[in-house]
């Protein structure tokens, strides 16, 4: 249970990366 908790954690992190990322390169 703690490693798919830790996965669905790193998932959620990199997904709000990639979106910031966009985001800035957008401008």
């Amino acid at each position: 249970a703690e490693g798919v908790g830790t996965s669905k954690k790193h998932a959620e992190m990199a997904a709000a990366l990639r979106a910031w990322r966009d985001l800035t390169s957008r401008s």
